[in-house]
């Protein structure tokens, strides 16, 4: 899949890079460990953060991920992280991972927008309000961070 994203993105094939991000969202603890994402360039990888399908039990894989490719080339993308910090849904990361972790980040800390960011998020959650507008891109959690629901009965 990562193949054809990267001739998709080559050749400028919106639909068979949007089919390839699809397939890659699917398997993403697979392709985070095995360095596949590493490999993408930023408008895959931003397609990638910013759907609601990417396959993580938490939002902090996410901001981990985004850690990692930014550190993979720095020169060519460091000068994103801010605009792809804004695909990681900080308000549902809790909120002594963003203290102790995302908050002490060197690429947070030297960006004032980024500090911003991490700073409205932890507000949200220490002042309770992060369940206001919860359907908020911001607060909307990834789908498969949601769980299931399971009706049991029948018919009489």
């Amino acid at each position: 899949a990562l193949e054809y994203a990267l001739l998709a993105e080559r050749y400028t094939l919106s639909n068979l890079l949007e089919l390839s991000i699809r397939y890659l969202l699917k398997d993403c603890r697979h392709n985070f460990i095995s360095g596949t994402y590493d490999k993408l360039d930023v408008r895959a990888f931003t397609l990638l953060l910013e759907s609601d399908n990417l396959e993580v039990e938490e939002e902090r894989e996410v901001f981990e991920m985004l850690v990692r490719w930014s550190e993979q080339d720095p020169r060519c993308r460091l000068p994103h992280f801010e605009a792809l910090l804004r695909h990681v849904r900080l308000r549902l990361l809790p909120s002594t991972y963003l203290a102790e972790v995302v908050e002490k980040n060197l690429h947070v800390q030297n960006d004032a927008r980024c500090r911003g960011m991490v700073a409205e998020a932890r507000r949200c959650t220490v002042d309770g309000t992060s369940r206001r507008g919860y359907l908020a891109a911001k607060m909307r959690p990834r789908r498969s961070t949601v769980g299931y629901i399971f009706l049991v009965g029948g018919l009489r």
